[in-house]
């Protein structure tokens, strides 16, 4: 036997144990991965923001057709941003909201950077109908890179029938 079907013979065997550990490496990888992703998804799952809305201002009337609702952050961290969107209802009006004393009502209502404890506020126009919707309101919450969209019931700006 010649000195290269000797050399054939000790690379081969040694090529496929190099395949193996890298298949092996990118399988153990991609689980390694996989279990990053879960532990920082668990993370900030438990960062999510814990909001208190309550109804604040006078009740709605034919004169005053507006609820007014604070937003406290009661954690588990400062938030940058808070965006309330309008509700949306299954009565098909269209609920809009606002700034306090604000006539210019958007889709969307940026109520800034919120604190743990301060709070910040909003207007939802509910008009003079007896019967109200549900207000669901989504509100979406950023510190940093991070996002949490929430949705939440407001309580109803006047007493329901």
């Amino acid at each position: 036997m010649s000195l290269a079907w000797v050399s054939v013979a000790i690379s081969v065997p040694a090529l496929l144990v190099a395949l193996a550990s890298a298949a092996y490496t990118r399988i153990t990888a991609g689980h390694a991965k996989r279990q990053a992703d879960a532990a920082e998804a668990t993370l900030h799952d438990q960062r999510t923001p814990h909001l208190v809305i309550e109804l604040t201002g006078p009740p709605p009337s034919e004169q005053v057709p507006w609820g007014y609702y604070s937003v406290r952050n009661d954690g588990p961290q400062d938030l940058d941003e808070v965006t309330v969107y309008r509700p949306l209802t299954t009565d098909g009006i269209v609920y809009r909201i606002g700034y306090i004393g604000q006539k210019t009502v958007p889709e969307e209502l940026s109520i800034g950077a919120i604190m743990l404890g301060p709070e910040a506020s909003f207007a939802l126009q509910c008009g003079a109908a007896q019967e109200l919707p549900p207000f669901r309101v989504k509100i979406e919450c950023r510190k940093g890179a991070e996002r949490w969209q929430l949705l939440e019931v407001l309580e109803p700006p006047r007493p329901v029938g």
